[in-house]
């Protein structure tokens, strides 16, 4: 009897006849075209759902025998892939920080954020900005984002909201910042007080 090497959803080969493999397939309904394994077979799959390993349907075998099902371990950390929430990783303590249902071993972004202020910028842009009665500041508006979840993820900004600020022509950078955003911030300094050349600026957290 001819056996091919086949792989378990564990990883560790096992042989398994052809006759074995057939009759996986053959439990389709007459006529149903046998998915692809690459296609069909996810870590929620059922183990003995038949499919081909490959378009010519020379090698019919099932999730199980392709390594991708519900009841395999693929990372091995004694968590089936069906109820895994990082198959892939090594996550025995399932930890999901924020409830999303992908454990913190493999999840790119745990947290869970909120809008909660925003984040001003203002800049003395090295190409002046003439206007009419003076000139113009660049301004910059961000988003603050805080993590709300069990997380304790950093705070994220988002895109910045551009701006500007109209400056009277006999008034220093300084003295216009001061005048028209320092009242709107935490930390008017902070904000202001680099203005100082060409290509500088200052951030604070609003009010």
């Amino acid at each position: 009897m001819l056996a091919v090497l086949l792989v378990t959803g564990c990883g560790a080969p096992v042989e398994e006849s052809d006759e074995d493999a057939d009759e996986a397939v053959q439990s389709l309904a007459p006529g149903t075209p046998t998915p692809v394994c690459a296609q069909v077979c996810t870590f929620k799959s059922p183990c003995s759902k038949p499919c081909f390993a490959s378009v010519g349907h020379e090698d019919p075998m099932t999730c199980g025998v392709w390594g991708k099902c519900a009841d395999g371990d693929k990372d091995a950390d004694g968590v089936n892939n069906g109820v895994d929430n990082c198959p892939t990783t090594k996550n025995a303590t399932q930890a999901d920080c924020d409830g999303d249902g992908t454990g913190d071993a493999c999840d790119p972004s745990s947290g869970s954020y909120v809008h909660t202020g925003y984040y001003y910028c203002v800049m003395w842009p090295s190409i002046p900005k003439p206007t009419q009665f003076g000139y113009l500041l660049d301004t910059s508006s961000h988003k603050i984002m805080s993590d709300t979840s069990a997380c304790d993820a950093p705070e994220k900004l988002g895109t910045a909201t551009p701006g500007t600020l109209p400056c009277n022509s006999n008034e220093s950078p300084i003295s216009c910042c001061g005048r028209l955003a320092a009242p709107l911030v935490e930390d008017p300094v902070a904000l202001c007080a680099g203005l100082t050349a060409p290509g500088r600026g200052g951030c604070s957290r609003t009010r």
